[in-house]
């Protein structure tokens, strides 16, 4: 049985409308259509699956008869092969090399990093300041920072703001040639291409160099690209390529950077617009924490914290769709998937389903209380994928994110500045498309 879908234009189908706004498109074809809808977008046949069970097929029960689609092959050029993008035996190779890295006791001396890191921003915003700051920047700034940190024991300071700006052009790009029916900036030298060609070859060379010194002094320094130099497989004794490390690299880079300071982003805005919620985490940091600043071992009991973080990552999902390709013809929820299509799961989309989630778009950090959580279906809530591909550094996301959201908390206030327009734009991350000016209000410091 053929799924429903619109009909969208002659010869480019539903690609007009998928460009002009995505997650608007897409979540009223799941509300209007159903749980698997089909999407023609020009030459491609693609469907758009949003009920867990669907989702859960897809990642986890039948993850083997899955492949990466051909959008990935479209940010290979600035991921590479690294666990996003590779498939088969070489992602199985990478897992089990870069695993060792997130384990817990791994991320748990990493954790000082956060915080002194953190310090070190709101001593910026202390500074006498001529009127409100850009969170979407700022918060993009201090994950830059503390990634470099923790990669490399290196601030951008260090190693260069252009480097950070340089990973904003290239995810740009990516994302606008996920999207294009025909990909020009692979056939014409278009300013596109060269603006991704520069910044990437300035990633590349700051990355290698790096490696490089790192191989020819062979000092063990505690940070990520330590432990991956130093990560044997267990099943071949081999070690990561420099070219390996250089893709592993850039992809941890990318999801500890951009994600991870989006998740912030949009928890700041989330707070701001909700003064109960933020003083439900404000009494519980002031419990907790006793006026001191947190640390890891803080994390369990800042449940309330993690709450808003989560429920700020349901309605704000910085990846906000994955997609996938049958390697054979499927059949999920009664219809026929054939071989080769684009399979699309939308965080965004499923996060937002009203028949998962009561009043789907309110903001009700208590839907992660363990109660309310226990009967929700597994990949109702998939903000770090899931199944065998679930993200690795997930728990260090969920570390930094709480200990950052914390430490400004005890600080100050964030109150966006009236009269700005939040609207969300989706790229290869979901951002305030605008970015997110707000003010800055700073609490007494036994608040």
């Amino acid at each position: 049985m053929k799924a429903p879908g619109p009909r969208g234009y002659p010869v480019v189908g539903i690609l007009l409308s998928m460009r002009r706004d995505p997650v608007g498109f897409l979540t009223e074809a799941a509300r209007r259509y159903g749980d698997v809808v089909s999407l023609k977008m020009g030459p491609m046949q693609a469907y758009l699956l949003s009920h867990p069970d669907h989702i859960q097929h897809v990642l986890q029960d039948h993850h083997r008869d899955y492949r990466k689609s051909r959008f990935v092959e479209r940010v290979k050029p600035f991921l590479g092969e690294g666990l996003a993008t590779s498939e088969g035996e070489t992602w199985k190779a990478q897992r089990r090399l870069a695993q060792p890295a997130f384990h817990r006791q791994e991320i748990a001396a990493l954790a000082r990093v956060v915080t002194q890191t953190v310090d070190e921003t709101l001593d910026q915003w202390r500074a006498p300041a001529a009127g409100p700051v850009d969170v979407l920047s700022r918060m993009l700034m201090l994950t830059g920072d503390i990634i470099l940190r923790t990669m490399f024991g290196a601030s951008s300071r260090d190693l260069g703001r252009p480097r950070l700006d340089d990973f904003d052009t290239v995810t740009q790009l990516c994302m606008d040639r996920m999207l294009a029916m025909i990909d020009w900036s692979t056939i014409l030298p278009t300013p596109g291409r060269r603006r991704f060609r520069a910044a990437m070859s300035r990633l590349d060379q700051a990355v290698h160099e790096i490696i490089a010194s790192r191989r020819g002094c062979g000092e063990e320094r505690g940070d990520l690209l330590s432990m991956l130099l130093l990560a044997r497989d267990g099943e071949s004794g081999v070690r990561m390529t420099d070219r390996q490390l250089r893709d592993e690299v850039m992809t941890i880079m990318f999801a500890g950077h951009e994600t991870t300071g989006l998740a912030l982003t949009w928890t700041w805005y989330l707070l701001s617009q909700h003064p109960e919620v933020e003083r439900r985490l404000h009494d519980e940091l002031a419990e907790v924490l006793q006026g001191r600043p947190p640390t890891f071992d803080d994390l369990p009991r800042l449940t309330y914290t993690r709450m808003v973080i989560e429920e700020s990552m349901r309605l704000y999902p910085p990846s906000w769709i994955i997609s996938r390709a049958p390697i054979r013809d499927d059949e999920i929820g009664g219809f026929r998937i054939p071989a080769g299509a684009t399979v699309f799961l939308s965080q965004y989309v499923t996060h937002r389903h009203p028949k998962l989630w009561d009043d789907p778009d309110r903001f009700d950090p208590e839907r992660f209380a363990l109660a309310r959580a226990a009967d929700r279906p597994r990949f109702a809530y998939f903000p770090f994928s899931g199944g065998p591909r679930q993200c690795l550094g997930d728990q260090f996301a969920m570390m930094e994110a709480q200990l950052v959201v914390a430490r400004i908390a005890q600080a100050c206030r964030l109150r966006l500045l009236p009269g700005h327009r939040v609207e969300a734009q989706p790229r290869l991350t979901l951002r305030p498309r605008h970015g997110l000016p707000m003010l800055v209000e700073p609490r007494a410091a036994s608040a």
